[in-house]
């Protein structure tokens, strides 16, 4: 059976018009991280991925057997606090270099 060169055309038409979605779907799904401004492949929409990740933190709690230890739990704390507060130093000094940079 002989291909003509009109099934050819339209093959490669049809690859070109494929490859040009899946292409057109992947830029579409990336985000920019404002304050890093790195990029990222983002398949689950922000709030459908805020539900699931509490979804499983209630999991792991009810899975979970929790410290009554006392200094282990209060170790715990100061660490959370210290990174907490960490998180917070940085992206206020990061929020001001962007305001001098605007």
């Amino acid at each position: 059976m002989s291909v003509g060169k009109h099934q050819i055309y339209e093959r490669r038409a049809l690859g070109g018009l494929v490859a040009a979605i899946c292409l057109l779907l992947q830029f579409q799904g990336c985000a920019e991280v404002p304050i890093t401004h790195r990029k990222g492949l983002h398949l689950v929409p922000e709030t459908e991925l805020l539900s699931m990740s509490l979804q499983q933190y209630d999991e792991v709690l009810k899975k979970s057997k929790l410290s009554t230890d006392p200094h282990k739990v209060e170790m715990v704390r100061r660490t959370g606090n210290r990174i907490a507060k960490a998180a917070e130093g940085f992206l206020t000094e990061t929020a001001q270099a962007l305001q001098y940079i605007v």
